[in-house]
């Protein structure tokens, strides 16, 4: 699943009450006290660094005592992944196109006569290495395609317009005459 956000939830006990909690992401404070069990905060994921995070609850009980708790790590995956190897071959009514990308992804392209494209193809589903046949193509026509590709989070990237242009039949041999 693809979160933009997520939720801290921390629970605290105490031998006379609780008052509230705070909650902390790599050190830093999120929020104010909660005053309410469970506490909760909500922390975005794409104000986030790519990585691996920790974060901790501070309980505050009535009379100001103090306690943390042992800390948790998450991991924040906000970046997109990288396509390259980007190749095409074709054919008279057919071309494939080929491409890798650092990570596995799902991978679709969009294709058309022109940049506003008009048909989609979809590769393989998560994989490093991916290759798409078009078919029933024109002959001799320039063909505009566009990479889009999403990583297992839903993090997406995508290529600039390209292009490529089909094969068509080739005539050979002569023909010779004369008129009378």
């Amino acid at each position: 699943a693809t979160f933009s956000t997520m939720s801290l939830r921390a629970t605290a006990s105490d031998n006379v009450a609780v008052a509230g909690a705070f909650l902390y992401v790599d050190g830093v404070k999120q929020g104010s006290e909660d005053t309410v069990s469970p506490y909760l905060v909500t922390h975005s994921t794409t104000g986030t660094t790519t990585g691996t995070h920790s974060a901790f609850a501070v309980a505050r009980d009535t009379s100001n005592n103090y306690a943390t708790s042992s800390t948790v790590t998450f991991t924040i995956d906000n970046t997109a992944p990288v396509i390259s190897s980007v190749a095409s071959s074709t054919a008279a009514t057919a071309a494939t196109i080929t491409w890798t990308t650092n990570e596995i992804a799902s991978s679709s392209i969009l294709y058309g006569t022109t940049a506003l494209y008009g048909s989609r193809a979809a590769s393989t589903t998560l994989a490093a290495s991916h290759s798409v046949t078009l078919s029933s193509l024109l002959p001799k026509t320039t063909y505009h395609y566009k990479i889009l590709t999403s990583d297992a989070l839903g993090n997406l990237s995508s290529t600039a317009d390209a292009s490529f242009v089909t094969a068509g039949p080739t005539i050979s041999g002569s023909r010779g005459g004369s008129l009378s």
